[in-house]
């Protein structure tokens, strides 16, 4: 059985004085989050707390059980309605809990090949390929990196080489050896 949308939104305004309350719908149940770190669970319309030293001793009443089979035993929490009390209970409890992973940069598409830069903007086969992999419905950002050998740092002593180079020409004409002329005017 899911849990009911309206407990849960009633768990996390309960819990809103130790500091950013959300949730996530997950598997039909809901995690539910403090300033991004997952402290907890709703199943079946009740609330669980990840277990810690810190919430055991805060706890009026330390029962612990699974939110759902074959899950680790959290705090089952069966008084919702003092939220003082669960607002302590989950700023405590997050003080022990690690910080979330950051999250890894996630490509839709990564290829390397030729490009052709028209005044349409880009095309060749490797947009082409990378168009098949292209969901309208959603936004993303376009990567392209010129120099595919070069780390961040041996680009910047190249440009900063090539400037030396050439003192007196323009910002614009001294970027022709690094990068493509048609590309300059909108770097």
């Amino acid at each position: 059985m899911a849990s009911n949308p309206d407990f849960v939104q009633f768990v996390a305004d309960q819990c809103a004085g130790a500091g950013e309350i959300t949730f996530r719908k997950m598997f039909g149940d809901y995690g539910i989050y403090c300033n991004g770190k997952i402290f907890g669970l709703i199943c079946d319309d009740r609330f669980y707390v990840k277990p810690t030293a810190a919430g055991r001793a805060l706890l009026r009443e330390v029962e612990l059980r699974p939110p759902y089979d074959g899950a680790k035993d959290y705090f089952y929490i069966s008084d919702v309605e003092d939220h003082d009390y669960l607002a302590s209970l989950v700023r405590e409890t997050c003080k022990e809990l690690p910080e979330p992973k950051p999250k890894k940069k996630k490509y839709v598409y990564e290829g390397f090949g030729e490009m052709l830069f028209t005044h349409f903007g880009v095309s060749g086969p490797l947009v082409l390929t990378a168009s098949c992999y292209y969901d309208k419905d959603k936004t993303g950002r376009f990567l392209l990196d010129l120099k595919p050998a070069l780390d961040e740092q041996q680009l910047d002593k190249r440009i900063l080489r090539d400037f030396d180079d050439a003192p007196n020409r323009q910002f614009k004409n001294s970027l022709g050896g690094p990068f493509p002329s048609k590309l300059i005017p909108v770097m």
